[in-house]
């Protein structure tokens, strides 16, 4: 859901998540704390890594690309018109003609709007924990219950 009224190009950091269709574990799996990339998962990091490049007003602040969701957290620095669905969908169709598969992501995606400081460390630090999470997180297949 996105916020009514709300100038997604404007100046701000901006974390998204993006599922997998169907959640399937296709980026790759957890190994002890560590994500261990399937070659869609690298394509999954490869094309996060290069949105600057083709987007020059977005940063990529921090991301992981987990077994069956990407969190990415989006420095915009409101430059240009470029808003956070273009860059989303942008990168979800890259990573899916890359990597030959029509139907690899769930439509849409979910953001938050980073509101201070304090979020904006909330949200680094989550997306650094999270592969060390995997083993609790109920959208881990293999979770134990």
């Amino acid at each position: 859901m996105r916020v009514r009224g709300l100038d997604y190009s404007a100046e701000g950091f901006y974390f998204v998540t993006a599922c997998a269709q169907g959640r399937d574990c296709i980026f790759g799996d957890i190994v002890g704390e560590a994500v261990r990339l399937s070659p869609v998962g690298i394509v999954a990091r490869d094309c996060l890594v290069e949105i600057p490049a083709h987007h020059g007003d977005v940063e990529v602040d921090s991301f992981v690309v987990m077994p069956n969701h990407v969190h990415a957290l989006f420095a915009m620095s409101g430059s240009s018109p470029t808003s956070l669905s273009v860059v989303t969908g942008t990168y979800k169709a890259a990573v899916a003609r890359r990597s030959n598969r029509s139907r690899l992501w769930q439509r849409g995606y979910y953001d938050h709007v980073v509101r201070d400081e304090d979020d904006l460390e909330r949200i680094r630090e989550y997306i650094e924990v999270n592969p060390v999470r995997w083993v609790l997180d109920p959208e881990n297949p293999s979770r134990s219950s």
